[in-house]
């Protein structure tokens, strides 16, 4: 029998499809896993869970994973103001930004990581993310367009599947693969066994689920006869094993632990998105709205002009704002809501923990209950901004992306710890198995003149957070000086590998075919035309191109 024969066959006698409503589709695959187990105990694969956070509209990543100078034998940099860190600060008032580091294990990182966050087991510092971050960068496509650039990361390659759609190929989970909230243009899965992606609904994925299991006759009766039918299972399966064999003690256990979950109660899943959701929002939240912190909101925030291009903000409306002088703008972020992205993480925590699904898409919404109080403003009022940076000035660029990038490291860190929390049937954590993508459109070409960001599609970046690695690592060359009129200085432009397989700027299959080593699917669809950057050798990465360097 294949593998969807198994799962919907004799196993599950008496039952009825559930493909429809969010709420039966959730109970169908806690079933639908028990003879998953079953099999897959005795046809294992080594597929890892991942986990892609895609933040659509492409901001600023110099402060978080737009690695510049990593290493102290790179040549110093030719300073951009867009690319700073940190802020400068003169008499108590800021007075510009620089690019400040600090050293760790060896590796030159931005300023962030000298902080600490607070999750639900206490305060953590960020170089506890460094430990098992990988970054890589200096790599583009030459084309511009936000979607296009997006998808060519996801998907570099016609004919062959997506990243996501690989891991999916791999599974033997319930559901292969999830995306919340919809990506629209943005997505591109494609899985070359033609599975389909599950697309959950806005505008809460398990509130909506919550929902139909509270007032929905049809899922008690629904949990009823699933019920029953894991008795008549596991009958089945005690009468057809005869032997003590292995597997046959494997699949049992499986089938117990299953039937234990079921008959919890589909109640206790309300209860689960209470707690997680709210968990996250408050250590999410809580970090993205933290003053104080060195170099970044510690003293005024005040222009004396009102046309200082370094202290715009573009809102919603994709028009630049200028700051008020009378306004400081460390209240900028002290209200700041991400929405979907607490949602995503709860959500992740639920089916890594459950075994459900191998293959997550998530991804925060632009910044919104953001102070600002404008040149044409009496008082601070609330706006939102954009994630497309092309008129956020440096000033609250920087600001903006610190408390975005504390957010969602904060998160990150949360979901690591409770997914270290829970076994896999081979005796690891989940989280040894799951890899996190950070990704966006690409990373922003920054003006000289401190006024904003515009399209970086030859300098992008992607970074990787996982229990599968030691970090941290960084792969793939930047040139020291982009020399592109407005667009002066180091700021992560593509540069060519010695050696590589690729000439020049390597592409985007080179990102997708390291992201296959990580994932572990047994196949990599892209790596006659771009060879992976990294090789694991158990956590340990191993660099067959060397350390990323910077160029020139």
């Amino acid at each position: 029998m294949d593998r969807r024969q198994f799962l919907f066959g004799g196993f599950l006698l008496g039952t009825q499809s559930a493909f429809g409503h969010p709420a039966l589709r959730l109970i169908e695959a806690i079933v639908a896993d028990t003879t998953r187990k079953a099999y897959a105990d005795t046809t294992s694969t080594a597929v890892r869970n991942y986990l892609n956070v895609g933040i659509l509209g492409a901001p600023n990543r110099y402060a978080f994973d737009a690695w510049l100078r990593t290493n102290s034998n790179d040549p110093a940099l030719v300073f951009n103001s867009m690319t700073g860190t940190a802020f400068t600060s003169s008499n108590g008032v800021v007075t510009g930004t620089e690019y400040r580091t600090m050293t760790y294990k060896g590796l030159i990182v931005p300023h962030i990581f000298s902080q600490s966050v607070n999750i639900s087991t206490g305060a953590v510092p960020l170089t506890s993310y460094l430990d098992q971050m990988l970054v890589i960068r200096g790599y583009g496509t030459g084309v511009d367009g936000h979607p296009q650039n997006f998808n060519l990361q996801q998907k570099p390659l016609a004919g062959k599947p997506s990243i996501s759609g690989l891991a999916a190929d791999a599974s033997t989970k319930s559901f292969e693969a999830v995306q919340y909230p919809g990506r629209a243009s943005y997505s591109s899965f494609a899985s070359l066994k033609n599975l389909a992606l599950n697309t959950l609904p806005d505008p809460k994925p398990v509130s909506s689920l919550m929902n139909g299991i509270q007032s929905n006759a049809s899922v008690r009766s629904l949990r009823t006869a699933h019920s029953e039918a894991l008795d008549i299972a596991k009958a089945q399966l005690k009468n057809s094993t005869g032997t003590q064999t292995a597997a046959s003690i494997a699949a049992r256990k499986s089938m117990d632990n299953a039937m234990a979950l079921i008959k919890k109660g589909v109640g206790d899943l309300d209860g689960y998105w209470t707690e997680a959701y709210g968990r996250y929002y408050a250590i999410v939240h809580n970090a993205m709205r933290t003053t104080g912190l060195p170099g970044i909101n510690d003293v005024a925030i005040n222009t004396a002009s009102s046309s200082n291009v370094a202290f715009q903000l573009m809102y919603a409306d994709a028009n630049p704002h200028f700051a008020n002088p009378a306004y400081d703008g460390r209240q900028l972020t002290t209200q700041m809501l991400v929405g979907r992205l607490c949602e995503g993480l709860a959500l992740a925590e639920y089916v890594y923990s459950n075994n459900l699904v191998t293959s997550l898409e998530i991804g925060p919404d632009a910044p919104s209950n953001l102070l600002f109080q404008s040149i044409t403003d009496s008082s601070p009022k609330m706006i939102s901004a954009a994630y497309d940076m092309h008129f956020t000035g440096s000033v609250y660029s920087l600001l903006l992306t610190t408390a975005l990038y504390r957010g969602l490291m904060a998160g990150l860190l949360e979901l690591r710890s409770k997914l270290q929390a829970v076994k896999s049937s081979d005796g690891s954590t989940v989280w040894s198995n799951t890899v996190v993508q950070i990704m966006s459109d690409f990373n922003r070409s920054a003006k000289g003149d401190s006024s904003g960001a515009d399209h970086g599609y030859n300098q992008m970046v992607t970074s990787v957070f996982s229990g599968a690695l030691n970090g941290p690592e960084v792969v793939g060359n930047v040139t020291r000086d982009a020399g592109i009129g407005a667009y002066p200085g180091s700021q992560g432009v593509g540069a060519a590998i010695s050696g590589y397989s690729q000439v020049g700027i390597p592409d985007t299959k080179a990102m997708a075919s390291t992201m296959s080593q990580l994932l572990n699917v047994g196949s990599n669809p892209w790596e006659n035309l771009a060879q992976p950057l990294i090789q694991l050798s158990g956590t340990s990465l191993v660099l067959p191109y060397g350390r990323g360097k910077v160029i020139g």
